[in-house]
């Protein structure tokens, strides 16, 4: 996965579930934007994250899960 969003007010949910080879590089720009990312299976994970937001009511939730 390899995901690139601007603007806000968006809600994005990714699971990658599975047998390993899991990766996610996620670059957020903008208004709120909440992120929800689970990746689970047999070991292997990596995840990296640029966030750039600047609002006054805050930036949005991001909540990850990796492992079993």
């Amino acid at each position: 996965l390899d995901l690139a969003l601007t603007g806000g007010n968006k809600t994005v949910s990714i699971t990658q579930q599975g047998s390993a080879s899991h990766m996610a590089s996620i670059n957020l720009g903008g208004l709120a934007t909440g992120l929800t990312l689970t990746q689970s299976g047999s070991t292997q994970q990596f995840y990296s994250i640029t966030h750039s937001c600047a609002t006054a009511g805050g930036c949005g939730t991001i909540s990850v899960t990796q492992g079993q």
